[in-house]
């Protein structure tokens, strides 16, 4: 068992342990004798896809490029592309807590979800 404290009583120490763990649930704890009296687990709310070309329009004058693996911001002209994750995009988008999940082809903006846990 884990020990809590040290305490002095008289010339004797006196080790405090941990009380015992709570049993009957995984829940944070509370009045609920099943144990589940905190709020329950964050569970992710899809938001939509992305739109990594309303992305790189938002840019400038780019356009979204999916090439070996990975997104970019490519420019129509002469310039330099800018990697994108479709987390950013996604942030963008939505919101700024937004994450992104893939769930088919990375190279298919339909094929990922934006999400924010709640």
């Amino acid at each position: 068992m884990p020990v809590l404290g040290v305490v002095v009583v008289g010339e004797l120490l006196e080790l405090r342990r941990a009380p015992p763990a709570p049993t009957g649930g995984t829940g944070g704890g509370g009045d609920d004798p099943a144990g589940g009296g905190g709020r329950p687990d964050p569970a992710p709310v899809v938001l939509g896809s992305p739109d990594p070309q309303r992305y790189c329009d938002a840019s400038g004058d780019f356009t979204a490029d999916f090439r070996s693996g990975e997104w970019y911001c490519k420019p129509e002209g002469v310039g330099v592309d800018t990697h994108i994750t479709m987390t950013q995009v996604c942030r963008s988008q939505y919101a700024p807590d937004a994450e992104a999940r893939l769930g088919g082809s990375a190279g298919t903006p339909g094929d990922w979800d934006c999400y924010v846990l709640k």
